[in-house]
């Protein structure tokens, strides 16, 4: 095994590549990047869990068990109804405050 160094995203914190460049062009366009204004980092965002589903999930023919719900509070909808490339720059948009970019925003560590 060999130890190397590699830049991971400072939003999502899943993607990771070997390329300071690429990972650049990743963080423009992660859907976790506050500056997007995308549902991900919105006050208006809502998780919540089905814990009785029955139905399809990821192509499999029947699913029984938990399944995550993603709810936009000011649109009244599901996610999976809104196209994802249509879930960036809302003019609902507002701060979530959990997050780690709003929490460095309000400490005057982020200038935006």
């Amino acid at each position: 095994m060999k130890n190397v160094a590699a830049w991971q995203c400072e939003f999502c914190h899943r993607k990771v590549h070997m390329n300071k460049t690429h990972m650049a062009k990743h963080e423009f366009v992660c859907f976790h990047n506050p500056r997007r204004k995308a549902c991900q980092t919105c006050d208006n965002h809502i998780v919540e869990w089905d814990e009785e589903y029955t139905g399809h999930r990821f192509g499999e023919a029947t699913y029984s068990g938990p399944i995550k719900i993603d709810y936009c509070e000011a649109k009244e909808t599901t996610l999976d109804k809104i196209p994802r490339w249509k879930q960036c720059e809302c003019k609902e948009w507002k701060p979530k405050e959990s997050t780690l970019w709003a929490r460095k925003r309000n400490s005057g560590a982020c200038k935006s």
